[in-house]
């Protein structure tokens, strides 16, 4: 094994500062699979977006404040340290199922422009993905994230864990992949090279505080989803949703959007998730076309 040169956390932090590409890859075998990653990847999502009137106004979640709250805050703290691009780190949405906590990933995503990867934890596919395989017989394939940063060329996607279920042990999931002492430098046996993981935006779907408890003390911020207060706020989300998945904004009169989410809203009945209410709403939107 042949050892790679160190980077500094000053060093790569003035790098970042100096032009927004994350140093993503760097050999620590005799014959690394870098997957492209030694040229780097586009940190996203700065400038503005990063102000009290970007990304808090424009993700449209006002219904669920605290995930608001914790969006600005993210935005606070990489102005006060100079770096820009978006970034939370780890954020656990803690709710019931069908507290709109994957609408709230996919609005963060519309409103940042940020790639969005989502995996299920809670089938044995998605835990192997979040894991990576090297089963023998098998091609070695790197952790999920990995690919995603590969894929997107993004240094900082949004990565959505659902299925975060009682008993679900995320440090031997993703330990390494989120611990704030390893992830700048997790170092891949499936690609023998270290790679700078610690600009991913996670997102974790817990259904209840055990999953959250097992996690190590300051590895991720706790939000907590509660039913809204004012239903109004989270149709005027369902609708921003809604505009964004159709690209239709200004093409249907608003009185008739309004009217079918509205609709769509009252019948839930708890049922259906509401990134399949929106789904649901595209098709009947679609259908409808333009309002002359």
């Amino acid at each position: 094994m042949k050892s790679a040169p160190s980077m500094t956390s000053p060093d790569r932090e003035a790098a970042r500062v100096r032009d927004p590409i994350l140093l993503f890859a760097q050999p620590v075998a005799e014959d690394p699979t870098t997957l492209g990653l030694e040229r780097g990847a586009a940190l996203l999502a700065g400038g503005e977006a990063l102000l009290p009137s970007g990304l808090p106004m424009t993700i449209a979640m006002e219904h669920q404040p605290d995930f608001v709250r914790a969006v600005a805050h993210a935005c606070r703290e990489q102005v006060l340290r100079g770096r820009d691009w978006y970034s939370h780190g780890v954020m656990a949405l803690v709710g019931s199922k069908n507290a709109g906590r994957g609408h709230a990933a996919r609005r963060l995503a519309a409103a940042t422009g940020l790639p969005l990867f989502v995996v299920d934890a809670s089938t044995p596919a998605g835990r192997a993905q979040l894991k990576g395989t090297a089963a023998p017989g098998c091609t070695a394939l790197p952790p999920f994230p990995v690919l995603a940063v590969a894929a997107s060329r993004c240094g900082n996607p949004i990565i959505l864990i659902e299925g975060v279920r009682q008993g679900t042990d995320l440090v031997d999931l993703i330990g390494p992949l989120i611990d704030p002492d390893r992830a700048s430098r997790y170092e891949s046996a499936h690609l023998g090279c270290a790679l700078d993981v610690g600009e991913i935006n996670w997102i974790i779907q817990v259904d209840g505080d055990e999953g959250v408890n097992r996690l190590p003390s300051g590895w991720a911020s706790v939000v907590r989803f509660h039913p809204p207060a004012d239903n109004r706020l989270e149709l005027l989300s369902l609708i921003g949703a809604v505009s964004d998945e159709l690209d239709a904004a200004g093409a249907l009169e608003r009185q008739t959007l309004v009217t079918v989410v509205e609709a769509a809203l009252a019948g839930r009945g708890g049922g259906a998730p509401i990134s399949e209410l929106v789904d649901r709403l595209g098709l009947t939107l679609g259908a409808k076309g333009p309002v002359a």
